[in-house]
C-alpha cells in the first residue's frame, strides 16, 4: 500500500479528526488541532494571542488525555515567563474544574491587595501538582529562535 493510500485510509478511520481546541464553531474550517501541523499565531501587541493559544492548547491536552493520545508539544513563548503562565493556567483550570474565579494576578499576589483567601489558597495548593505535571509535558522555549532553528529542533525530536 502506498503512503498516499495509507493516509487516505487513516483519514477514513478518523485518525485526523483533530483534538478539541475549544473553538467549536470554527472547527468546520480549522479541524481542531491536527497531527504534524505547525500553528503560527500573529497579531499586534496585547491582542490576546497568548491567551488564545493557551486556551486551544489546554483543550487539546485535555482531549488527548481522554482519547489516550500521546502529545509532543513545543511551545515558543517569548512574552510570558513560566511562573506567570502557570498562574494564568491555574486560574483557567480552577474555573473549568470548580467554576471558581480566581484571577491570575491574585494567584501571583501582585499588588497590595491581591492576596488569596485561606479557601482560595487551599484550592490552589490542591491543584499545583496538576499544573506542574501539565507543564512538565510541554517543551517550553522562552528564548528567541529563528524559524530554521525551530524547524531543526522539531525535526531532531521527531
Amino acid at each position: 500500500m502506498s503512503s498516499f493510500q495509507q493516509r487516505i485510509d487513516d483519514g477514513v478511520s478518523g485518525m485526523y479528526e483533530g483534538l478539541d481546541n475549544g473553538l467549536n464553531k470554527v472547527n468546520d474550517h480549522m479541524y481542531g488541532i491536527q497531527r504534524k501541523w505547525y500553528y503560527l499565531i500573529g497579531g499586534l501587541s496585547n491582542t490576546a494571542k497568548t491567551t488564545f493559544v493557551d486556551w486551544m492548547l489546554m483543550n487539546a491536552i485535555r482531549d488527548a488525555d481522554m482519547k489516550g493520545i500521546e502529545l509532543h508539544v513545543y511551545y515558543y513563548s517569548y512574552e510570558i515567563d513560566a511562573e506567570s503562565k502557570k498562574c494564568v493556567w491555574m486560574s483557567n483550570h480552577l474555573y473549568n474544574k470548580y467554576r471558581c474565579e480566581i484571577p491570575p494576578q491574585k494567584i501571583a499576589g501582585y499588588g497590595k491587595h491581591n492576596r488569596l483567601t485561606p479557601q482560595e489558597k487551599q484550592l490552589v495548593d490542591a491543584e499545583t501538582g496538576y499544573i506542574d505535571k501539565l507543564f512538565s509535558r510541554i517543551h517550553f522555549r522562552y528564548d528567541p529562535a529563528n524559524p530554521t532553528g525551530i524547524y531543526k529542533e522539531l525535526m531532531d525530536h521527531f
